[in-house]
């Protein structure tokens, strides 16, 4: 009967100082990348000439009613503005923190819009209906029409003026369901600034001679503010990935899967824990390889084109028996 030969596995002390080094540029990276990386942002962004560094809100009257607005988010801004809705008693900063308490989620943007309708009352001669058989039946009919920005007139409602009414108001008002519309469209640049258009009117739909057309009320003041989401967490979060290794031997393709991972989200990581992987490579013939992986740092917040590519050592036995050790990459579904 054959007797069991252990497998014998050799490391070598470069292979030792290759691990050491990647976890090394690992640990650097996650603690000092994103610093690093906004000094090189910023000194390639002060030698192209010619761009607009936003620092605070600039405000474009585009019309009337239109304006556009651009900005970059900013905590102490958006927590002033917070602050100002909330001793306001604003319904709509209550529905967003009681809707975020009980899903879990975060306020990312707040704003508000002030707007006025600039116009004035034209004076018109009253229309007289006189009933000669019940002179308290006879009344002065009035259109209260306001001038808008545009120069056009809004009918706002008519007033009745029974001049003979005894005990009883003389006076009937109608006012017309008006309806107000504004429109908010945000738009981001790769730079991470944003903007904001935003248009007002006012439409009489309920009169024949105004339906469909749009009055422009003006807009006084548009504040819009974004604040900085950088909560992260641990979280298990089982995800798949194309990856690839190199060791000191071979070069091969794996697919993988992380089970835990620290980031704001599922899908915006900046470290992947416990990768295990399986592969296959060739060398005087076709082998299996099964890869594990401590830990990966997401390099994709640095590295331009792609946005999730993670870097990480890797230890990986091969079913020839031998046991590599080196780097792998993985770009997560």
């Amino acid at each position: 009967m054959a007797r069991y030969k252990p497998m014998k596995v050799y490391i070598t002390l470069w292979d030792i100082m290759k691990s050491v080094m990647v976890v090394g540029i690992v640990v650097f990276l996650f603690f000092r990348g994103d610093g690093l990386w906004a000094k090189i942002s910023d000194t390639i962004s002060s030698h192209k000439g010619g761009g607009l560094e936003i620092t605070e809100p600039i405000l474009n009257r585009i019309a009337e009613n239109a304006v556009l607005l651009q900005n970059r988010a900013n905590d102490a801004r958006f927590k002033r503005l917070e602050d100002k809705l909330e001793d306001s008693n604003s319904l709509a900063l209550k529905i967003a923190k009681e809707y975020a308490r009980k899903t879990d989620s975060k306020i990312t943007t707040i704003g508000q819009v002030v707007a006025e309708m600039k116009s004035s009352f034209n004076t018109q001669k009253p229309d007289k209906y006189i009933d000669k058989e019940k002179v308290s039946r006879s009344y002065d009919d009035i259109d209260i029409k306001r001038e808008m920005a545009n120069g056009e007139e809004l009918p706002v409602g008519w007033v009745k003026y029974h001049p003979a009414l005894k005990g009883e108001d003389p006076f009937t008002v109608f006012n017309y369901p008006l309806e107000y519309y504004t429109t908010v469209i945000r738009s981001e640049k790769d730079d991470g600034t944003f903007s904001y258009s935003v248009d007002a009117y006012v439409e009489n739909n309920y009169v024949k001679s105004s339906r469909g057309k749009k009055f422009p009320v003006h807009i006084n003041k548009v504040n819009f503010e974004e604040r900085l989401i950088s909560d992260k967490r641990f979280r298990f979060n089982p995800r798949l990935a194309l990856s690839g290794a190199i060791n000191s031997k071979n070069m091969f393709p794996m697919l993988n899967m992380s089970l835990w991972s620290y980031g704001r989200t599922k899908r915006d990581m900046d470290l992947r824990f416990f990768i295990v992987g399986a592969g296959l490579f060739s060398d005087s013939g076709t082998y299996g390889a099964f890869a594990f992986s401590p830990v990966e740092y997401n390099l994709g917040n640095h590295v331009p084109f792609v946005e999730n590519f993670f870097l990480g050592p890797t230890i990986d036995f091969s079913t020839n028996g031998s046991v590599g050790y080196g780097i792998q990459f993985s770009i997560p579904f």
